[in-house]
């Protein structure tokens, strides 16, 4: 998810990382954010790397941006995150539905 709140751009990002490659991973998430960003203002601060615990708040907490008129539908409290040109959220394509049924890969059951 894309947020400008306070004229501040900055970049919620989701991804799911076995526990064997968390150090490798994190090893390597300020270059990726550098070659993205360029320039980056604060690196003490640039990356904050959290455990999800909670997927249904994670999940409202993603949406609070969304139209106002619409929230209310979803159960969600919105709030003004800033002007965001382009895609403010998405899936990965080759996550998405289509790349897993193009590959055959079916979700297991819970």
């Amino acid at each position: 998810m894309i947020e400008d709140k306070s004229g501040h751009t900055h970049v919620h990002w989701l991804v799911y990382v076995p526990a064997r490659l968390r150090k490798a991973f994190e090893a390597k998430q300020f270059s990726w954010v550098a070659s993205v960003a360029g320039t980056v203002h604060c690196p003490a601060s640039a990356i904050d790397t959290k455990n999800i615990y909670g997927p249904r708040g994670l999940g409202l907490y993603l949406l609070k941006g969304m139209e106002p008129r619409l929230a209310r539908f979803f159960h969600v409290i919105p709030k003004p995150q800033g002007i965001v040109y382009g895609k403010r959220c998405g899936i990965s394509e080759s996550l998405g539905p289509a790349a897993r049924r193009r590959a055959a890969v079916h979700p297991r059951a819970a």
